[in-house]
């Protein structure tokens, strides 16, 4: 079974030399990763394209795949606090169950009750 605690760990603690990617991070872990990646920018000196081209080459991934990382590593530490899968995905900014499993399995590779199964909850 996955070890809850390292899923995407890394994912929350990114560390950048770029002021303005270093603002893009802060702001998408501040919101759960459910900013909408224009309000992620809306006051920041930089546009879209420029943005997401840096964000890039220093995270190594978009701002928008970042921020369903931590959207679903949200999802996963509110499962341990929530009664149900469906609302752990819904307090994390997903719509539904469906679209919550379809990305769980997107990026683990296993649906959340395969995840899951026997594993302590705190």
């Amino acid at each position: 079974m996955p070890r809850l605690s390292g899923f995407c760990s890394r994912c929350l603690k990114i560390a950048t030399s770029d002021p303005l990617i270093a603002e893009s991070v802060r702001r998408i872990n501040k919101h759960g990763g459910s900013l909408r990646i224009r309000e992620l920018i809306k006051d920041l000196p930089i546009s879209l394209d420029g943005n997401e081209k840096r964000f890039k080459h220093q995270v190594g991934t978009t701002p928008k795949h970042f921020s369903s990382l931590v959207r679903m590593r949200c999802a996963i530490d509110r499962y341990a606090l929530k009664p149900s899968f469906v609302e752990a995905a819904l307090s994390a900014g997903y719509f539904d169950q469906p679209h919550f499993t379809r990305e769980f399995k997107r990026f683990t590779g296993l649906t959340p009750r395969e995840y899951f199964r026997g594993a302590p909850r705190s």
